[in-house]
């Protein structure tokens, strides 16, 4: 497109979106999500001398305790106790992940105290993308699937490179069109994730427990300890001396680095028969940089759809449908200067109904290609990602 045609272009687009009387948006992104961040904000706080008497130093998981002890991102059941068999929670998942994401960004954290304890770390959590929807109950158990789709979201991809070659699909148990399937995948090609045997098997349904949530931790803050497809190391299950530590062979061996292209995202979560206002995000990842969007998104029978809030803080202007209507359309343009960072552009809110069945309701979207544009007002191609609210018994 010539330059004076994308610059006609441009200003129709201004003088239609003012005419449509949209709101607009005047904060910028949120300094966690705008700042580069670095795994360099890591350090060790604390010295470990054998605190846990569960923690012996022959065990397959005594130098990540260490680790992740020392970093000040996990501490005991108690004062003398680690309990690396017990499981991690949803709510434990998600403030690890916090915190994670926080110090990354900014080598701080700053949580208040609030009731109940984890309500901070998720809203954090939301706020940024690493989860797109509360959850029906955070004290239960976490399986291993829900916790590598919460912690892959706390680092972005050039935190997580890629040093394994692990086609689609080559995990026995993960396929990669699952919910899960990429934050699995991921994973696994980040060496954090190397499976429960040797041939790679994730059990995606099981519970995860602390031992395990240790080593995964301490591999995504210290690289040269990921595991390449070839090393010596073992499972993260211990079945021999599966531990984190260093070889003393240095960083593995790089190879070429990961493409996860961009990406909207429409989140998942759990809900029950009735209930009210259950947040969806619609989260924008692996951005490019992108000046406007425009998304249609249907979504079945036994949600309602009641109302869109967009993200302010990621300025332009925005549209609200004149009826809350299936399929619905999310209109966001910012026509001067493009968003560069992965972020939130909307939560919707849903309705269940009173005679939903339990299971998966899905919420999709599509989108026209020509909606969708960077600030040369050349258009961007998307992957969706579909969402969906999980109502339970």
């Amino acid at each position: 497109m010539e330059a004076s045609k994308k610059m006609r272009l441009r200003w129709s687009l201004v003088s239609l979106v003012l005419s449509l009387g949209l709101i607009v948006g005047a904060q910028n992104l949120w300094t966690a999500s705008a700042e580069t961040g670095s795994l360099g904000y890591f350090q060790k706080k604390t010295a470990y001398t054998a605190e846990f008497s569960d923690v012996q130093a022959d065990d397959w998981f005594h130098n990540d305790v260490k680790t992740v002890y020392e970093y000040g991102l996990m501490v005991g059941n108690s004062t003398t106790t680690f309990n690396p068999n017990g499981n991690v929670s949803i709510a434990e998942t998600i403030t690890i992940a916090a915190r994670l994401h926080s110090l990354f960004y900014s080598g701080n954290e700053r949580f208040e105290t609030t009731t109940p304890w984890y309500q901070v770390y998720a809203d954090y959590a939301m706020s940024n993308g690493i989860i797109s929807g509360a959850y029906q109950n955070y004290d239960r158990a976490a399986t291993r699937a829900e916790f590598a789709v919460i912690l892959s979201a706390a680092f972005p991809d050039y935190a997580l490179e890629k040093i394994n070659q692990i086609p689609d699909n080559a995990i026995p148990d993960v396929k990669i069109d699952t919910p899960y399937g990429e934050a699995v995948y991921k994973l696994y090609r980040a060496g954090i994730l190397v499976g429960n045997d040797q041939k790679g098997t994730f059990a995606p349904d099981t519970n995860i427990q602390r031992s395990h949530v240790a080593t995964i931790v301490s591999r995504m803050v210290e690289p040269d300890t990921r595991v390449t497809k070839s090393s010596d190391k073992q499972p993260e299950n211990g079945s021999s001396s599966g531990n984190s530590s260093s070889s003393g062979t240095g960083t593995p061996a790089k190879v070429e680095p990961a493409i996860y292209g961009p990406s909207f995202v429409l989140g998942s979560g759990d809900a029950k028969k009735g209930d009210k206002n259950v947040p969806v995000t619609v989260f924008i990842k692996n951005n490019p940089g992108i000046a406007s969007v425009g998304l249609t998104v249907s979504y079945d029978e036994a949600l309602t759809l009641k109302n869109i809030v967009y993200n302010d803080q990621i300025g332009g202007t925005y549209m609200l449908p004149p009826a809350m209507n299936n399929p619905a359309k999310l209109v966001w343009i910012s026509p001067f200067a493009d968003v560069t960072e992965d972020c939130v552009l909307a939560t919707l809110y849903f309705d269940v109904d009173e005679n939903a069945a339990p299971g998966h309701h899905q919420i999709a979207a599509v989108y026209d290609e020509d909606d969708v544009f960077d600030s040369e007002m050349d258009n961007v191609s998307f992957a969706v990602v579909n969402g969906a609210i999980n109502v339970t018994k």
